[in-house]
């Protein structure tokens, strides 16, 4: 067990570009995306890096208000504003020390803006992009920290890797005693917000107060547990789904290895909730929709967009069924989505971001969103093939799923 400890605060600033070099077009106010604003209620995105030793979001939030249509625009004001959190912190802990609980520990929320708890609406007063170092023992830990309203999940990795290149690129530069006048990266992010055609960019929303559409409210107590599936465990999964629905002969080879992992979950998490056999049950898949516009929207569109989609049935339907049964269900919901689109929803490759520092032993989240039966999967630290899924669930659910066989049999033992 990591020994009692408190994450240390060391230091703190913000960083803004310098404004004699931004053009004027960026002075501008930036208008969010009718996704954008539809996120203004939920928790920050948090992910984070942890590493052994080997020895636009620089703007807030600003509302003009428009009383005799008893409305108000919110947009991103880039000039009045500090600019991005950067914060130094320690702690007197070991990589191992972390790492090696059960559960995700829950000092892994002090790795992210200091623990603060926020919503995508505060990105008025506070940094709607945060970073937080925090040296261990033997090693550090990068927790990025990001409003929901300015990027989704691929914009936040994207962001990321940017960060990890340009790291590099300068540690390569400044290695071979090259002059740093610039630095290269692959893939410039697009900064100009989509709205649909004949909207925007000036959204008005109906003039609600704050206190009336944000709850702040103290959520059930979570277990958060990262199970890890193989890349054999994985492979063996989804012949199993594409075995149930082969017999008979009447299906083709249509089970994808994500749609058949949703599957085992779906069916472990509501076997291990005891629900009513006459209950309805859903799974709710979150997919990328950049690559489905027509034409398609760049996967460097900063911002958010993206959608769900859902499966439903009887509790007993599910559960008195095989395993492909279950992944055919969700098969179903989304056989019009492409398959770029559903496979991009687990494959962020946190992993390939080293910051020069090698690759990160462990990929961890904060505690933003983290409600009674969210998963979210990433790819595991064997890399192509492997999956990390992290699982949050009330405590007297997570233990069923802990005994569930089926479940756990595809699990890798650590």
């Amino acid at each position: 067990m990591v020994k009692e400890a408190e994450v240390n605060f060391i230091s703190e600033c913000f960083i803004h570009p310098d404004p004699e070099i931004v053009s004027e077009a960026l002075k501008k106010p930036y208008h969010l995306s009718p996704m954008d604003l539809d996120m203004l209620c939920y928790d920050h995105m948090q992910k984070g890096l942890m590493y052994t030793k080997p020895y636009n979001a620089a703007g807030r939030f600003a509302t003009q208000t428009l009383p005799d249509e008893h409305a108000y625009c919110i947009f991103l004001d880039c000039v009045n504003s500090p600019g991005t959190r950067f914060i130094h912190a320690s702690l007197d802990s070991t990589v191992s020390d972390i790492l090696s609980c059960t559960d995700a520990h829950p000092i892994f929320r002090s790795f992210f803006n200091l623990g603060d708890k926020a919503v995508n609406y505060d990105g008025h007063t506070n940094a709607l992009l945060s970073l937080q170092v925090t040296e261990l023992v033997d090693g550090l830990f990068i927790g990025f920290s990001i409003s929901h309203s300015v990027g989704d999940g691929t914009s936040l990795i994207h962001y990321i890797t940017t960060l990890s290149e340009l790291k590099i690129s300068v540690g390569n530069k400044l290695q071979n005693g090259e002059e740093l006048t610039y630095a290269t990266i692959s893939r410039k992010p697009i900064f100009k917000p989509f709205f649909p055609d004949g909207y925007g960019p000036f959204l008005k929303l109906p003039y609600v107060e704050p206190s009336k559409f944000l709850a702040w409210k103290n959520p059930d107590p979570i277990r958060e547990k990262i199970f890890h599936f193989s890349r054999v465990s994985m492979s063996r999964l989804k012949a199993r789904a594409n075995n149930n629905i082969h017999h008979g002969g009447t299906h083709k080879n249509e089970i994808s290895t994500f749609q058949a992992m949703s599957g085992l979950i779906w069916r472990a998490i509501t076997r291990a909730r005891k629900l009513d056999p006459e209950m309805e049950t859903n799974c709710s898949l979150t997919v990328n929709l950049r690559p489905r516009l027509i034409p398609p929207l760049p996967q460097e569109y900063f911002g958010n967009y993206f959608s769900r989609i859902k499966a439903s049935c009887k509790v007993g339907e599910l559960l008195n069924s095989d395993l492909g049964w279950g992944s055919l269900l969700l098969h179903a919901s989304i056989k019009n989505m492409d398959d770029q689109a559903i496979n991009e929803s687990i494959r962020f490759n946190l992993f390939g971001n080293e910051f020069g520092m090698g690759r990160p032993v462990a990929i961890r989240a904060g505690k933003g969103n983290k409600v009674d039966g969210r998963v979210a999967a990433s790819q595991g630290s064997e890399g192509e093939g492997s999956v990390d899924l992290e699982v949050c669930l009330v405590p007297l659910t997570m233990n069923a799923l802990e005994m569930d066989e089926e479940f756990m049999s595809f699990v890798a033992l650590s």
